[in-house]
């Protein structure tokens, strides 16, 4: 009996302790993040990398601390049904965000400024806010806003000064290079693409180059032939497929049709010529295609459908093969001096 009372206790004493201890380990603290929202619960455990906190529902979730601004321990977290919806240091962080973003717009604005100087020091300006200033200059490329074209000429300008574009920055400048209504704004868009040999945004416009509405490959092709791209272009003929020409004659199991002799023998000599005859069924795939369509229009030639046409031509545009050289390359697959030549 005694024994086993010296072991109640001893449980007793264990589970206490590891209540306490639990009860120490799960400190009510207060996350900051540096999106300006907070996080409230009971801090669980800690590492080098995360926090895991049980929230007043019980359950456990996991921050990691690049998210973190501050960590209040001790400060128990607002309950739920008194805060209000937007957390006061979310409020007053989205207003300090907005002020700063009103600010650096109307310094922002000064590109499409008819003075020079001004263009030249907001170009400057932009430069120095970098990825800050991104969402900003894109902002002023959409066509929700009815910016001025100055304006939007300037916004691309200061894109292609910054050197690096961000994901959403890219295909916004791809969507102006094909959409916009203005045709400069066009023109300086593809230059920007140029410049920074952005393969995302060329990417981007290859979708709609060979895509099967007209007006949106029209657009990208237009777009394709101004930045002039060899890459782009190469990656086209090689997607160009290769028409498919099926069987010209029906299958039998004996061949229907005459035999004639045709005087092409030496001396007069005939030859002996069978000619089929039936229904004649065949089936031709890939003679039109969105590829074929978009180098068309790329090009501003027809060269039909024939990836070796195509191939010729980008050739001759990136200067490994003259006009001589081709012409060569057509008479040594000619049959007929072939024949001559024997």
């Amino acid at each position: 009996m005694g024994y086993r009372l010296a072991c109640c206790l001893q449980l007793a004493v264990l589970w206490v302790g590891m209540g306490a201890a639990r009860a120490a380990e799960e400190t009510p603290v207060v996350v900051l993040l540096k999106d300006g929202r907070e996080v409230g619960g009971r801090l669980v455990r800690e590492d080098d990398e995360a926090l895991i906190l049980r929230t007043e529902n019980g359950e456990e979730r996991g921050i990691a601390k690049v998210r973190i601004e501050k960590v209040i321990r001790g400060a128990a977290p607002v309950p739920a049904e008194k805060s209000a919806p937007v957390g006061l240091l979310q409020a007053e962080a989205q207003k300090r965000l907005a002020a700063e973003n009103r600010a650096m717009l109307r310094e922002l604005e000064a590109l499409g400024d008819p003075s020079r100087e001004k263009r030249r020091a907001a170009l400057a300006r932009a430069v120095e806010l970098g990825r800050r200033a991104e969402p900003l200059l894109v902002g002023i490329l959409h066509p929700k806003e009815k910016t001025p074209v100055e304006l939007r000429l300037g916004a691309l300008r200061a894109l292609a000064a910054m050197k690096v574009l961000s994901a959403e920055g890219a295909k916004s400048v791809a969507w102006v290079a094909m959409k916009d209504a203005d045709l400069e704004v066009r023109r300086e868009a593809c230059r920007t693409i140029r410049t920074l040999c952005d393969d995302r945004a060329v990417g981007y416009i290859l979708q709609y180059a060979v895509s099967e509405d007209v007006p949106s490959q029209r657009a990208a092709s237009w777009a394709l032939r101004e930045i002039d791209d060899l890459r782009s272009l190469a990656a086209l003929v090689a997607a160009l497929p290769p028409p498919q020409v099926g069987s010209a004659t029906p299958q039998t199991d004996e061949p229907q049709g005459t035999w004639r002799e045709l005087p092409v023998g030496p001396y007069g000599g005939k030859m002996p010529v069978f000619m089929p005859q039936g229904q004649a069924t065949s089936g031709t795939a890939d003679v039109g295609h969105p590829v074929a369509d978009a180098l068309k229009l790329i090009a501003g030639k027809d060269l039909g459908s024939h990836p070796m046409a195509w191939h010729y031509w980008f050739r001759q545009k990136i200067g490994s093969l003259t006009s001589a050289d081709l012409e060569k390359e057509y008479r040594k697959r000619s049959l007929l001096d072939q024949m001559n030549a024997k």
